[in-house]
C-alpha cells in the first residue's frame, strides 16, 4: 500500500487476505487439518503481502481478561490455536514499525462463548501507544492517508461502538450487501459442504469469480469481502469429503487463471486459505491496484520494475542506470524506485514488434545487450547504432498479462535477469537463459 496515492480510499483497493489467519499453529494430521487453513505465521503472511487478517477470538477458562484465537464455533469441538490476541497484535505493529507506510486490516470476530468487546477494548489499550494505532471509527471509510501505520478494525462482535461493523447482517454460508453507519458491504462467504473436485470448482465459477465482477463494476464506495476459502462437511474427517486444503488446491489455480485472462480491476478483499499455493497469486492481486501498470506503447515513458521488490520494505525497485552515468558502458542496475531520469525509459517503436529503450537523463543513448564478461552479458547503456542487441521484445509471460520479459533480438533466448535473484539496491542486471522466475519478470509503470 506505500506506493498508492494518499488520498485512495480503503475500499477502492485490492487487498490480499488470509481466512482464519491463525490456524498455522495447528498440526497436520487429520484432525488438525479439518481446521488449518495456513501455514505461515502472521509475520510471515505481513511480509508476503497479505493486509487483511481474519482473526477469531474467545475468552480463556480463566476471568483473566485474556482472548485466545480458536477455530471452531462451540467450545466443546472448538480447536485452541494457543495464541492470544495480544501475541496478534505484537507481530503486527512490529511489521508496521518497520513499514510505516502500511496498513493491515484485522477483523475480529466471536468465535463462541461469552461476549469479548470489553476484553477487546481492555487489549488494545492495554499499552499507552496501542490505542493510537488503531483506526477504529465505526462511520467512516478512511483515505490511506488517515490509516498508515495502522491497523483498521473491522468488528464481527456485538456490544460495541467502535470499529467498522461487519457484525449485523453478515451473509451466514451464504452472500449479499450489508450496511452499518452509512458504511456499505457486500460479502461472499458461501463456505459449507462441498465435495468432490467438480463441486470445488463451483466455488469459484460460481461464487468467487462473479463476486470478482461484481466487485469491478460497482461503486468503489462498498467494501467487498470475497472469501477465496471453503471446506467441506465437518471439514473433511469423512472419507470423500473435503478440508480446507482440498478446496484451496482447486480454487487458487482457477483464481491465477482468471487474473491471467483479466484486465486489472479493483476486486476488493480477497481472503484466502494457504495463499502461497497459487504462484504469484498475492502479487499478483497486489498489481491490480498499479493504476499505470500498462502494456508497452510507443512513445511512452515508463519504470521497468521487478516483481522482487514489490514487499521489500514497501518500496518499487526498477530498473536504474548507475549513479545517472551518461557515458557508453553505464552500467544498468536494480535501485528503489526515485522517478528520477536515470530510472525513466522511453519506448520507441524498433520495428518487428521490438522496441530500442532510451534513458531520459541521456540523450541518444538506449539499452545495450553487447557487454560480455566472461560467462555473462551485462547489460548498459550505449549511443543507438541500430543494432540487434538494442532491439528488445516486450513480452508477456502467459500467466499475468502486465508482467513481461525483456529479450534482445540478438538473443531472444535470454531475457533480462537480476543476478542470484537478490533485489537490493545496486543489484546487477545481467541477461540469461529464459526460466520463468521472478527476478525475469518486469512490469512497466506509465510516468508520461
Amino acid at each position: 500500500m506505500s506506493q498508492l496515492d494518499d488520498n485512495k480510499r480503503l475500499s477502492e483497493i485490492t487487498i490480499p487476505g488470509t481466512h482464519d489467519s491463525g490456524t498455522y499453529t495447528l498440526g497436520d494430521g487429520p484432525i488438525d487439518s479439518a481446521a488449518k487453513c495456513q501455514t505461515q505465521s502472521i509475520t510471515e503472511q505481513l511480509n508476503n503481502g497479505i493486509r487483511y487478517l481474519d482473526i477469531r477470538l474467545a475468552r480463556g477458562t480463566e476471568d483473566d481478561g485474556v482472548l485466545w484465537l480458536y477455530h471452531g464455533k462451540e467450545r466443546a469441538i472448538a480447536v485452541s490455536l494457543d495464541l492470544t490476541f495480544e501475541q496478534v497484535i505484537n507481530d503486527c505493529l512490529r511489521f508496521l514499525d518497520k513499514n510505516p507506510q502500511e496498513t493491515i486490516i484485522m477483523s475480529v470476530k466471536k468465535e463462541f462463548g461469552n461476549e469479548i468487546h470489553d476484553w477487546v477494548k481492555s487489549t488494545i489499550e492495554k499499552r499507552a501507544d496501542w490505542n493510537q494505532r488503531w483506526w477504529l471509527s465505526n462511520d467512516k471509510n478512511p483515505a490511506l492517508k488517515q490509516i498508515r501505520g495502522k491497523i483498521v478494525l473491522f468488528r464481527r462482535f456485538d456490544m460495541a461502538d467502535f470499529g467498522l461493523d461487519t457484525q449485523g447482517g453478515w451473509p451466514n454460508d451464504s452472500e449479499g450487501p450489508l450496511s452499518h453507519h452509512n458504511i456499505n458491504f457486500y460479502v461472499q462467504d458461501v463456505y459449507n459442504s462441498w465435495s468432490d473436485d467438480d463441486d470445488r470448482k463451483d466455488k469459484f465459477n460460481i461464487y468467487v469469480k462473479n463476486c470478482l465482477i461484481k466487485a469491478s463494476t460497482d461503486s468503489k464506495d462498498t467494501f467487498y469481502i470475497n472469501f477465496a476459502s471453503a471446506t467441506g462437511f465437518l471439514g473433511g474427517l469423512l472419507p470423500l469429503t473435503t478440508n480446507p486444503r482440498d478446496m484451496a488446491d482447486t480454487v487458487l489455480p482457477l483464481f491465477h487463471q482468471y487474473l491471467s485472462e483479466t484486465t486489472p480491476a479493483r476486486y476488493g478483499i480477497i481472503p484466502m486459505d494457504f495463499p502461497e499455493i497459487g504462484s504469484n497469486l498475492t502479487k499478483l492481486l497486489i498489481n491490480c491496484n498499479k493504476a499505470n501498470v500498462h502494456a508497452p506503447v510507443s512513445g511512452s515513458v515508463v519504470e521497468i520494475c521487478t516483481t522482487l521488490g514489490l514487499f521489500k520494505d514497501g518500496y518499487d525497485f526498477c530498473m536504474d542506470v548507475k549513479g545517472g552515468d551518461s557515458q557508453d558502458g553505464a552500467p544498468v542496475i536494480v535501485y528503489e524506485a526515485k522517478r528520477s531520469n536515470n530510472q525513466k525509459w522511453k519506448l520507441t517503436d524498433a520495428g518487428d514488434g521490438f522496441y530500442y529503450l532510451e534513458p531520459q537523463h541521456a540523450t541518444g543513448k538506449v539499452l545495450d545487450a553487447a557487454y560480455q564478461s566472461g560467462n555473462e552479458t551485462k547489460v548498459a547503456i550505449q549511443g543507438k547504432s541500430g543494432s540487434e542487441s538494442q532491439k528488445w521484445r516486450i513480452a508477456t509471460t502467459g500467466d499475468y498479462p502486465v508482467l513481461y520479459t525483456i529479450s534482445p533480438k540478438s538473443t531472444e533466448g535470454s531475457c533480462l535477469d537480476i543476478k542470484g535473484g537478490i533485489c537490493k539496491n545496486g543489484s546487477e542486471i545481467i541477461l540469461f537463459p529464459k526460466h520463468g522466475g521472478d527476478n525475469q519478470l518486469w512490469y512497466l509503470n506509465k510516468i508520461g
